[in-house]
Parts: structure tokens; sequence; C-alpha cells
């Protein structure tokens, strides 16, 4: 990469983006690649951004972000998005469904539980 294609990449950052509040830049990542680990568009508005950041916020404790970041971007390695891979994804309650890949995180939004699915099972 030069100096200009990261110019070029500085200038086009929102202004919005800069003026999302202090310490949810780290959050704000993790939504993104959570979007796209799941085969899902990352909102164009910081606002809609922040609103998936604010789930995040309520689950995830801020020692908890890197480990799913890693995993999301395992999930965009492995499938290219669009759910190829085990992906981290959220619902009220206990886990159902096994993720295709056969490996995936799982945040019960009722409770902020973080489940992991390897080996054939929810643990």
């Amino acid at each position: 990469m030069t100096a200009d294609e990261v110019q070029t990449l500085i200038d086009s950052v929102p202004c919005d983006l800069c003026n999302s509040p202090p310490g949810l830049q780290m959050y704000l990542v993790l939504a993104a690649m959570i979007d796209i680990a799941n085969g899902n568009p990352v909102p164009e508005t910081t606002q809609g951004l922040i609103s998936e950041v604010n789930c995040l916020l309520c689950m995830v404790p801020p020692g908890l972000v890197p480990y799913l970041m890693v995993q999301a971007l395992r999930d965009i390695s492995s499938g290219g998005g669009a759910g190829g891979g085990g992906g981290v994804t959220c619902g009220a309650g206990a886990p159902v469904a096994a993720p295709a890949s056969g490996c995936g995180l799982y945040i019960n939004t009722t409770d902020g539980t973080l489940f992991e699915y390897y080996s054939g099972s929810w643990h």
C-alpha cells in the first residue's frame, strides 16, 4: 500500500465516524466484522453501526472483544462472508442449530451467555 492510498483511505472516513463515543472503536470494528462474517452488509451510517454496538456492549465484556474478532476473521476467511463460516450470531435463548462449518459462537441476548460450537455440540 502506498502513502497516497493510505491518505485516500483516511480522507474517505466520514466525519461522524470520527465523533463516535470514546471507547467504542474496538466494538465498532467487531460489529462490522460480525456483519461481514455473517454475510450481511456493514451499516452505512455510524449510528447504524453504533446500534449494533449497543447490543454487543451488553453482552460482550471488553476482554472478550479481541477473541471474537479473531473468530469473525476465521469465519470470513473460511467462508468469504455469506455464511460459509461458523459466524458469530445472537438470539434470545440457547442456540439450536449447528453452524454449517462445524464451529461458531452464539450470544444469548436474554442473559449474555456465550456459547461455542465445536466437537459436534454447543459448550
